[in-house]
């Protein structure tokens, strides 16, 4: 997916865990190629969809990234100037937004060491509002990627989006205005379940976070209900999946198939937990109980109780 060196490196990862990738055969010889000059051309085998959810620098491109790789960037101060303000970042870190020489706002950023940083400018309450948005990656390796949203459409700008209130998140935000309220929501990937019951990162659930502007707060807040269109229609294919697998695990008693069982099904219930779908997420433990048990439900309850977007998600309730 795209652009500059902080967001590509990070999208291409994006891509091929979500996009898949195609790849043709390797001649090895002359005899590899004469054998397969021998036999019938075959059809090329058909496109993955390209994954239809928009990321913010999509929708609203980035103006100025940098990364470690750029040495004279590392451990300097630099200012990127967005629709006559200044962002001013320090070791990847956003620090002050500045007009004119003065300081407007101080950015409020968890302890740590960051890798990369990006800025761009957006149109996210729509076409006639204006906003600065800035993202920094770190601390840690694969955490985290996150956002700062600076309202610049009055004379004081406002933070009306900060990521690291709400938790952890990876993969880069992405942005949709599904319910076409002139708005757009934001969408970010819940890492508060990683390494769940000691299996893998990249094996555990990762639930779609999902923020709406409140005019009242003027601010985003997390949000129940909202779903991208093609995430509600990939919730209804899910639970078709895991029905017909469920049935095959009863009929074989499979333990592959129990194992990817188990594993989508834990990522779907934390799905439904983080749109608010309580009822319908917890019945998932007494429908298959033959593949998540106590211990699997004790475990996603305790990480709720940690999960920072869920409390949130609750609290306002």
């Amino acid at each position: 997916m795209r652009r500059f060196v902080f967001p590509l490196a990070l999208l291409l990862l994006t891509a091929c865990t979500r996009t898949g990738a195609i790849s043709g055969p390797i001649q090895t010889s002359d005899v590899t190629f004469q054998a397969a000059q021998a036999t019938e051309p075959k059809a090329p085998p058909p496109l993955t969809p390209e994954y239809p959810g928009k990321t913010i620098d999509e929708v609203f491109p980035v103006l100025e990234s940098h990364d470690f790789q750029e040495e004279q960037f590392k451990d300097r101060k630099y200012v990127v100037t967005v629709a006559n303000h200044q962002v001013e970042i320090s070791r990847f870190i956003p620090t002050f937004l500045k007009r004119n020489s003065r300081r407007l706002l101080k950015f409020q950023v968890a302890s740590g060491e960051y890798w990369a940083s990006l800025v761009g400018e957006s149109h996210l309450l729509g076409p006639e509002s204006k906003q600065i948005y800035v993202v920094a990656s770190g601390p840690g390796g694969v955490c985290c990627t996150n956002y700062w949203i600076v309202d610049i459409a009055s004379e004081e700008p406002r933070i009306i989006f900060r990521s690291q209130d709400f938790g952890s998140f990876r993969n880069p935000m992405e942005i949709a205005d599904d319910d076409r309220d002139g708005n757009y929501e934001l969408v970010q990937f819940d890492s508060c379940m990683r390494y769940f019951g000691d299996d893998c990162g990249s094996c555990s659930p990762e639930p779609r976070a999902y923020f709406a502007y409140d005019k009242k707060l003027k601010q985003y807040r997390p949000a129940k209900g909202i779903r991208q269109a093609f995430v509600k229609a990939g919730f209804s294919d899910s639970e078709q999946w895991l029905e017909a697998k469920h049935k095959e695990f009863q009929s074989t008693g499979d333990i592959s198939v129990q194992y990817d069982l188990r594993r989508s099904l834990l990522a779907h219930i934390a799905d439904l937990l983080h749109v608010g779908d309580e009822s319908k997420g917890w019945d998932y433990y007494r429908k298959f109980r033959n593949i998540v048990d106590d211990k699997d439900k004790a475990e996603m309850k305790k990480r709720l109780a940690q999960c920072k977007f869920y409390k949130s998600l609750h609290a306002r309730q």
